[in-house]
């Protein structure tokens, strides 16, 4: 069975929803709502975290992580965690929460033989715990479309087929080698987290190197082959996405708009705004303008 909660997204009543939930839940949960402020802190079943609309923050025991429209992130069964949701426009959660063992169950039916299979398909004796990897991940081209249609399906058997099949797929990209060593994936998403995270507070290089346990030789050079820019630059396109959603969602000025974001001189800020937009960020929604600039 699965239970569908829709409509506003308070965050007191999602705070009261979600702590008993963590404890007693023996049927799938799945949370589609919308909120431009919320904060939980507690523990759950295996979940699926996808946003749209903005980013969600994370604090794990292990570190933070970063969502937004791009990615998803998956929590282990009993896993304690924080989130924030601070945006000037309406953020959409889409997390699915799985009934405990569930995981564990779909697990056993992929790894198991026919026989055993055929033989013992109730399988009630306990089985062992699995875990999946914290760190977010692309939404591809093969999760994508599962949770498009677990939105879109119209009745709870569907989304029961939806959720196991769900699971297997993101059972096989936890078995799945990754193109590079999987320690050192772990440790680049760090450090890309660390800086998503810290916009505003300059982190250096040193900092960030430390954050992942690399060097700052070994952090720049497979940083920017996993990513396609060092990690300054990843900073300063970070920095210029989210000063052009400030001011195009909200009422600030350019002044508050670049110290908000890190930049720490309106000159350069405004130089690579224009190199980056096409535009000035003192003329942003001024079609005129945009035309008058170069885009670089």
């Amino acid at each position: 069975m699965v239970s569908n909660t829709t409509g506003p997204w308070h965050p007191r009543a999602q705070s009261r929803m979600m702590t008993p939930m963590a404890r007693t839940m023996a049927d799938h949960w799945i949370l589609h709502a919308k909120s431009r402020c919320h904060h939980y802190r507690g523990a759950g079943t295996t979940s699926l975290k996808s946003f749209a609309g903005g980013e969600a923050h994370y604090v794990l025991d292990h570190g933070e992580r970063t969502v937004d429209a791009t990615r998803y992130m998956l929590l282990n069964e009993g896993q304690p965690y924080e989130i924030a949701i601070d945006a000037p426009q309406p953020v959409e959660s889409f997390c699915v929460f799985f009934r405990p063992g569930f995981a564990r169950e779909v697990h056993r039916d992929l790894t198991a033989s026919l026989p055993v299979l055929l033989d013992d398909p109730a399988y009630d004796r306990p089985l062992p715990q699995v875990e999946f990897d914290t760190a977010p991940r692309p939404l591809d081209a093969v999760v994508a479309p599962i949770l498009a249609r677990l939105k879109a399906a119209p009745a709870p058997e569907d989304r029961e087929e939806h959720l196991h099949l769900l699971v297997e797929v993101l059972l096989m990209v936890r078995r799945r080698p990754p193109a590079t060593h999987p320690e050192l994936t772990r440790r680049l998403w760090l450090a890309y987290d660390h800086l998503r995270s810290n916009l505003a507070a300059s982190p250096t290089l040193a900092e960030v190197a430390a954050v992942a346990a690399l060097s700052p030789n070994h952090l720049i050079r497979t940083y920017r082959a996993a990513f396609g820019r060092t990690p300054h630059q990843h900073l300063t396109e970070l920095r210029l996405q989210r000063a052009h959603r400030l001011l195009t969602t909200r009422d600030f000025s350019v002044t508050e708009v670049c110290l908000e974001v890190g930049f720490s001189s309106l000159g350069s800020f405004s130089d690579a705004f224009r190199r980056r937009f096409g535009v000035r960020p003192s003329h942003l929604g001024d079609p005129g303008e945009a035309e008058r600039t170069p885009t670089g």
